[in-house]
């Protein structure tokens, strides 16, 4: 199989993976671990913005649980943040000195290359997936980039989905309520 080939499969295979199931955390961890080994990186996350703007770890790969656990970015804060705040993708390579966005944020030396890609579904910022190569020697590539931003937009939407779905099922279970509560009044009332 050639280049393309791998690419197309590698690209087709996170997509169909998205489409497997509505729970959420199982959905990202399993893309991650696919994400990591297709696109040959050290480590990876995706960051999900909660309601106080926040983004948080709510998958990963190569990094360590105790870290991915705690890490709390405000949008805004270091490379995560930064894209996520400017819904910018980034190639990052060697460094952040060349990139005039993260002159003020200090790089981390043992990242040799990373991407970062905010997941947007619908004008709305779900979060940021984020992959570094700190062993792997090779940097990323554009066409790397072009397959996380088509895999984080895939993300978002396959986040909005399981989001929606979830709000459907609370009203649904509410509806069932209120129908039995309607049953259970229309039994007295014949009672009467």
């Amino acid at each position: 199989m050639n280049h393309s080939d791998r690419a197309t499969s590698f690209l087709y295979q996170c997509c169909q993976e998205l489409h497997t199931s509505i729970h959420l955390e199982e959905l990202l961890s399993r893309v991650m671990a696919l994400i990591h080994k297709g696109l040959h990186a050290d480590e990876g996350s995706v960051m999900l913005l909660n309601e106080n703007n926040m983004l948080s770890i709510a998958a990963s790969s190569g990094i360590p649980e105790e870290i991915a656990r705690t890490v709390r970015l405000k949008l805004g804060e270091r490379v995560a943040g930064r894209a996520a705040l400017l819904r910018k993708e980034f190639l990052l390579i060697e460094g952040l000195e060349h990139y005039p966005e993260f002159r003020d944020i200090q790089t981390n030396p043992r990242i040799r290359s990373s991407i970062v890609c905010p997941m947007i579904a619908n004008c709305e910022l779900i979060g940021v997936l984020t992959l570094n190569r700190t062993q792997n020697t090779k940097n990323f590539t554009v066409t790397d980039l072009m397959h996380t931003s088509v895999i984080a937009s895939e993300i978002a939407q396959a986040i909005q989905n399981t989001r929606l779905h979830a709000v459907l099922q609370n009203k649904n279970e509410e509806l069932e309520a209120a129908s039995r509560m309607i049953l259970e009044l229309k039994e007295k009332i014949g009672e009467v």
